[in-house]
């Protein structure tokens, strides 16, 4: 982890603890001396729509990995019945 990632990660998870403090408050805690710089930074209450994780590629590329496991798998069941004893 590099230290911009660190920092980041950092700073994502006291946006995090200020969200929960204001649901469980009702207002974010005296981080800054302006409310409003406050409420610019660590507000992250609001929600976002996102495509659904069937229209990415990591999950097209996960589907076909795993139909072509099944197949080598039934192909090698069916080729140890058919095989000789």
């Amino acid at each position: 982890m590099t230290r911009r990632q660190f920092t980041d990660a950092l700073r994502d998870l006291r946006a995090h603890y200020a969200t929960l403090h204001k649901r469980k408050l009702g207002a974010l805690p005296d981080l800054h001396a302006d409310h409003g710089t406050t409420a610019l930074v660590y507000e992250r209450s609001g929600e976002e729509r996102r495509k659904a994780l069937r229209n990415s590629r990591l999950w097209n590329s996960s589907v076909l990995i795993a139909r072509l496991l099944l197949r080598m798998l039934r192909a090698r069941a069916l080729a140890a019945t058919m095989a000789p004893t």
